[in-house]
């Protein structure tokens, strides 16, 4: 094919064997993955996007350790940076939400659970750290604490539907009683009693 035809032409590009490890990836040929991946860090080792696609290999051969590993490593290069802070922001923010999502499926979910702390703190105006932390919240049966991470989700956008989802979810299970009522946008929304409350 084209990617291993262009190996021979030019065998140290990272590129190439980003492309081959991907393909790889994408026929759940892990090994092979993982040998183009490492290939094309040794040949570039901030070639960023091919240690993401390494730890997400690993995560999802359940090599758990190993895709912890791989995206701390890459959280530390990247704190290194100091040019493109926004893309470095957006990149550690896509790395961290991986990183808790790993931990989680690990059960490691006081781990999960500082990942997403620390994924609030890099981008604290955005809504994606909270609603993910609710989301692992109310996944741990613990909707009560999930409460004041979507609150915050939605006074930082309060058109965000899935925030909104899950904030009615969350407010029906943390009440006893199963009778909640919310203000939204002015809006008081009343949630009755729950089947089986």
């Amino acid at each position: 094919d084209l990617f291993s035809s262009a190996e021979k032409v030019v065998p140290d590009s990272a590129r190439v064997h980003y492309q081959l490890g991907n393909l790889a990836f994408e026929d759940e040929l892990y090994t092979a993955s993982e040998e183009h991946l490492l290939v094309a860090m040794q040949i570039a080792p901030t070639f960023v996007i091919a240690q993401v696609k390494l730890g997400d290999l690993y995560a999802k051969d359940k090599n758990f350790e190993k895709a912890i590993g791989t995206y701390e490593d890459l959280l530390y290069q990247l704190s290194a940076i100091d040019t493109h802070k926004s893309i470095i922001e957006q990149t550690r923010q896509m790395v961290t939400f991986r990183l808790a999502e790993v931990r989680s499926r690990k059960g490691d979910l006081t781990g999960a659970e500082e990942e997403m702390k620390r994924l609030i703190s890099i981008r604290p105006n955005e809504i994606v750290g909270y609603v993910a932390m609710a989301e692992l919240l109310m996944d741990a049966g613990r909707a009560p604490e999930a409460l004041p991470y979507l609150k915050k989700a939605i006074e930082l956008r309060p058109d965000a539907e899935r925030a909104l989802y899950i904030l009615c979810q969350a407010a029906v299970i943390a009440n006893d009683k199963g009778e909640v009522s919310l203000e939204h946008n002015g809006v008081s929304v009343d949630l009755v009693q729950r089947p089986g409350a």
